[in-house]
C-alpha cells in the first residue's frame, strides 16, 4: 500500500494598516513553530476575490494564483476605513484552508487648491473645507512665492489652518502662492496644494 501524504498549510490571519495610497505586499514566511503554525511549501500561490469594504475603498482588486498578497488601496473619505479579503492558498494540488487579511485604510488628506484674498498688512487664517480632510489634519509651508512689490511670507510647521501677513508697497493688487502639504492626525501626508493669495493694497496717505 502507498501512501499519499498531504501537507495542509496553515496560516494566522492578518492585520494590517496603511494610509491611503499606499501599496501593501504581503510575503508569508514559512513559521512552523509558530502557535498556531503556519507552514507555506515552495511555490504555495494565493487567490482571493474582492474584498467585504465599510466603504469608500477604492482600488482592490480580485487574483488568481499570486505568488504573495499585494493591494493598492485608497480611501475616498476623511474617516478610517477597512477591507477584509478571504484568501485561499494552494501549493500544487494541495489547497490550504481560507484565511483572512484585513487591511485598515487611513484617510489621508487630499485638498483642492484655494484663492483667497487679503488686505496689505492684515493678517489672514485659512481653513480648507474642499477635499478629503479627516479630523486633526495640519499643514506644514515654506514663505510663499511672490513679486518684488510684496513682503513679509513666512514658513511654518504643523498649524491647524493657513496663516500669514503680506504687505504691499504699490497700489496694485499682487500675488502670493503658498505650496501647503496637509497631514492627518495619524500620519498620513497628503498631496500638497496651492493657495494664491491676492493682496489687495491698503491706502495709505502722508
Amino acid at each position: 500500500i502507498i501512501g499519499i501524504v498531504s501537507q495542509s498549510r496553515y496560516y494566522n490571519n492578518q492585520s494590517n494598516t496603511i494610509c491611503g495610497g499606499d501599496n501593501l505586499t504581503i510575503n508569508f514566511v514559512d513559521a512552523p513553530g509558530n502557535v498556531p503554525i503556519t507552514i507555506v511549501p515552495n511555490g504555495t500561490v494565493y487567490s482571493w476575490s474582492l474584498p467585504t469594504t465599510t466603504g469608500n475603498i477604492l482600488g482592490s482588486t480580485n487574483a488568481s494564483n499570486s505568488s504573495n498578497f499585494s493591494q493598492s488601496l485608497s480611501n475616498n473619505s476623511p474617516n478610517i476605513q477597512t477591507a477584509t479579503y478571504t484568501v485561499t492558498p494552494n501549493a500544487g494540488n494541495c489547497p490550504g484552508a481560507p484565511f483572512q487579511v484585513v487591511v485598515t485604510v487611513n484617510p489621508t488628506p487630499d485638498i483642492l487648491d484655494i484663492t483667497e484674498s487679503s488686505c496689505s498688512g492684515v493678517p489672514f487664517n485659512v481653513t480648507p473645507i474642499s477635499g478629503i480632510i479627516p479630523i486633526g489634519t495640519t499643514y506644514s509651508w515654506n514663505a510663499p512665492t511672490y513679486g518684488s512689490n510684496l513682503s513679509g511670507g513666512t514658513s511654518n510647521s504643523n498649524q491647524t489652518n493657513i496663516f500669514g501677513q503680506l504687505v504691499s508697497n504699490t497700489n496694485n493688487d499682487q500675488i502670493a502662492q503658498y505650496t501647503v502639504i496637509p497631514t492627518s492626525n495619524l500620519g498620513c501626508v497628503g498631496a500638497s496644494f496651492d493657495i494664491q493669495m491676492t493682496i489687495h493694497p491698503t491706502p495709505i496717505v502722508t
